[in-house]
C-alpha cells in the first residue's frame, strides 16, 4: 500500500490557511516571483500540486509546518496517533526535552 497526497484536500488546506493569514495568490506570486497567479489557482483548486520546494516556501510563507499543508492518507492508516498511550509518551517527550534545551 502506498501513501497518496490528496490534491484536492490539499489545495483546500492551502486555501484556508491563505484566508486565515490573510494571504492572496498575487501574495504568493510575488513571493515565488511568478509572472502569474494561474498555477496557484491550480493548487487551490486541486488541478495539481505544488512542487516540493514551492511546498516547502509556501510552508515558509504561511507559517505552517509542511506537514500541515499536505492531505494524505497516512492518518487513516496509522491510528496510533490517537491512542492515549501515545499522546501521554509524547507529552512527557516534549515536556523533557524543554528541560534539556
Amino acid at each position: 500500500m502506498t501513501s497518496q497526497i490528496d490534491r484536492f484536500k490539499t489545495g483546500k488546506l492551502i486555501k484556508n490557511v491563505m484566508e486565515e493569514k490573510g494571504i492572496t495568490a498575487k501574495d504568493i506570486r510575488e513571493y515565488f516571483n511568478f509572472s502569474s497567479v494561474q498555477s496557484i489557482y491550480h493548487w487551490l483548486e486541486g488541478k495539481s500540486l505544488p512542487t516540493l520546494d514551492n511546498i516547502y516556501g509556501l510552508s515558509d510563507l504561511l507559517g505552517v509546518p509542511v506537514d500541515e499543508l499536505l492531505a494524505g492518507d497516512r492518518e487513516a492508516r496509522y491510528s496510533f496517533k490517537r491512542d492515549d498511550s501515545f499522546r501521554r509518551i509524547s507529552y512527557y517527550y516534549e515536556f523533557f526535552n524543554r528541560g534539556i534545551a
